[in-house]
Order: C-alpha cells, then sequence, then structure tokens
C-alpha cells in the first residue's frame, strides 16, 4: 500500500537554489509533454534517440532527473487522454437524456395545444349559433379533464386544482403551460447543441492524439483577463509560481534508503538533496593524471520532521527490503513542503463484526 506523508513547513539555507531547480524541472517536464503530444506517445524522437536521452542532452541533467520528468509528462498525457474519453461518453450519456427529454416534452406540448385547438373550435361553434357542444379533446394519460358541471379539472400527483369555466382554465392554466413547455425545449436544445459541439472537439482530439493542457490551470490562465485586468505582472507572477509548483524525483529499488537523489536522516531529522547544479570536482585517476569531474551540489534541509507518520517513514528508509522511496518538494511562498511517498505492508485488515447499522457487500 502506498502512503504519502506530509513534513512541517521548513525553511532551508538554499531555498533559491532549490526553487531554481523546480523551475527548471518543469520546464524540462513541459518541454518532454510537448514531445510526447507531438509524436502521440512516449516513443523516440525524430532522431532516432529516446525521449529520455534527448532530455539529458538538452537540459544537461542526469538520468534520475531525466527519467523523473518524463515519466510525469507522460502521466500527464495518459491522464488527458484519459480525461478525454470520459468526457466524451460523459457528453454522449448528456446528448441521448437531452435528445430523450425532448421527444417526451415536444409530445405533451403537441397534445396541449390540440387541447387548445378543440377548445377554440368549441368557442367558434358557439359564436356561429350551433347549438351541438364539442367534446374537449383531452389524450390518454393526460391531467387535463372536463366535468359534466363544465369545470376543468388538472391533477398533479394528489393535487386537484379546479378552474370553474372554460376560460380560467385557458389563462391560468392551459397558455402558461404551453409558454413553459416552449421555453424549456429552447433551452433544451440550445444545450443540446452546445453539448454536440463539445463533443465533436472532445472527439478531433482523441482522433490527433493532441490533448489540450494547460500547466497552471486554464481557470488561473483566463484570469488574466478578468480577475487580473490592467495587473498583468501579477498575474505573470503567481501563474509561474503555479507553473513550477513542485518536483517529484522517483525512487528506485535496490539502493539504501530507495532514493538517488534524497536521502535523508532519521536521527538528526536532516534531508540531503543531490541538485541539478553540477560543479567540476578534480580528482586523481589511477595514471596520477588529474581529470575534472562534474559532481552534483548537495543541498542540506534541516528540522523535516513528519508529525504524522515519523516512524513509518524512517522505518521504509532504515528497512533492509530497499524499497523505492519517493520524495516531492512544494514551494509554499517563503517555504518549501517536503513530501515521502512509501510502500508499506498493509497486514491484516481489520474486521468489523458490527452489523447494527447495516453493512456493505
Amino acid at each position: 500500500m502506498q502512503k504519502c506523508f506530509f513534513s512541517t513547513y521548513t525553511k532551508p539555507d538554499k531555498m533559491a537554489s532549490i526553487k531554481n531547480d523546480m523551475e527548471y524541472y518543469n520546464s524540462m517536464k513541459r518541454y518532454a509533454f510537448s514531445l510526447i503530444v507531438k509524436q502521440g506517445g512516449d516513443g523516440p524522437v525524430p532522431g532516432g534517440t529516446s525521449i529520455h536521452n534527448h532530455l539529458k542532452e538538452k537540459f544537461n541533467v542526469n538520468d534520475h532527473f531525466a527519467n523523473a520528468a518524463k515519466n510525469e509528462a507522460a502521466a500527464a498525457y495518459r491522464s488527458a487522454m484519459e480525461c478525454l474519453q470520459l468526457n466524451a461518453e460523459t457528453l454522449e450519456s448528456r446528448i441521448r437524456q437531452e435528445t430523450k427529454k425532448l421527444s417526451s416534452e415536444q409530445k405533451r406540448l403537441d397534445h396541449l395545444k390540440k387541447e387548445k385547438d378543440s377548445l377554440i373550435n368549441r368557442s367558434r361553434k358557439l359564436k356561429s349559433g350551433s347549438k351541438k357542444k364539442l367534446k374537449f379533446r383531452s389524450y390518454r394519460g393526460g391531467n387535463e379533464t372536463e366535468a359534466k358541471d363544465g369545470t376543468f379539472r388538472v391533477r398533479k400527483g394528489r393535487k386537484v386544482t379546479v378552474y370553474e369555466n372554460q376560460y380560467l382554465f385557458e389563462v391560468k392554466y392551459l397558455d402558461p403551460e404551453i409558454k413553459r413547455l416552449k421555453q424549456r425545449i429552447h433551452n433544451i436544445e440550445q444545450r443540446k447543441t452546445r453539448h454536440e459541439h463539445e463533443l465533436l472537439k472532445v472527439k478531433a482530439q482523441l482522433d490527433s492524439g493532441h490533448p489540450s493542457v494547460c500547466f497552471g490551470s486554464r481557470k488561473f490562465f483566463k484570469q488574466q483577463d478578468t480577475v487580473y485586468a490592467g495587473r498583468h505582472e501579477e498575474w505573470l507572477k503567481k501563474f509561474r509560481s503555479r507553473r513550477n509548483h513542485g518536483m517529484t524525483i522517483p525512487g528506485r529499488s535496490g539502493i539504501i534508503q530507495g532514493n538517488c537523489v534524497v536521502r535523508y536522516d532519521t536521527g538528526t531529522k536532516t534531508l540531503f538533496y543531490d541538485s541539478m547544479t553540477r560543479i567540476p570536482v578534480k580528482t586523481k585517476s589511477r595514471k596520477t593524471k588529474k581529470e575534472a569531474v562534474l559532481r552534483a551540489v548537495t543541498y542540506e534541509i534541516d528540522r523535516v520532521v513528519f508529525p504524522y507518520g515519523q516512524d513509518l517513514v524512517n522505518e521504509a528508509l532504515n528497512s533492509t527490503d530497499r524499497k523505492a522511496v519517493a520524495w516531492r518538494f512544494e514551494d509554499a511562498g517563503n517555504r518549501i513542503l517536503v513530501k515521502c511517498m512509501v510502500s508499506i505492508d498493509q497486514g491484516l485488515s481489520r474486521k468489523n463484526e458490527y452489523y447494527a447499522d447495516g453493512c456493505i457487500a
């Protein structure tokens, strides 16, 4: 079972450098996403190399960051395509319901119009001097009936409304009901047309394999012309902050503490992070020749405490099984939030033998 534990907010000494890494990582993720969208999947780039190696060469990062950015971009692409599929199914279901509703409402409107025509014909016959009284034309299963004493009754459930004569029945019930049904049919037709246009757009994106994704939220992107109108610099700063909100470093099983980039001292509660920044370090080889080797700069983050689940985090990191442990850094303004994602054995599930409030099979 996967568990995600949140730390308390912390403010490291090199917070600006960590935020720069977040921004660089997210730009790499968005670039990987654009490559996946153009190719319609996680395949090799036109040059023949994989996206992973292409990111390493273009952004000059190691395998861990390139792999993390590529995997997160691929997950975002799969999620977007699945959301499009669910959206298409939802729109198709709504269109079917609206078509069915239109049919029933139009059928009822036709019945009410026939009732109205029968009353109009009756009035014309009476004005022409005919003594023959035309019968009120109701329909089978209708709620409107005419009694022998000349009153009209409308039944809605258990409630029965009585109108004393034909004029009151037409003015107070029949005409308003016809008007209401026409407006309702018009609204349903508009809604159905809008859903049909949306379905065409969704299916076009599904067929082309090019989903429309806005990193940083499409809702906030549109707010530059509404909420933040005339304050573009303020909006741009917040939008970039939302786009570069966090960075996830996946784990790898079989190594100490399950991660190649992040290490955590369970005793001192200090977290060590190997950044993307690399500096040359001179070393001596066996042939006593000096060589320049690039080594990542390690940052220390003090007081990384997990108020809920500290024991489980310590157990997962100190375990001899060496399972994969993923870490995530999130920007919280002037502080940083650290998340630890570990695999925990669920063990025996708790059995509930109390059935007084019911049970679910």
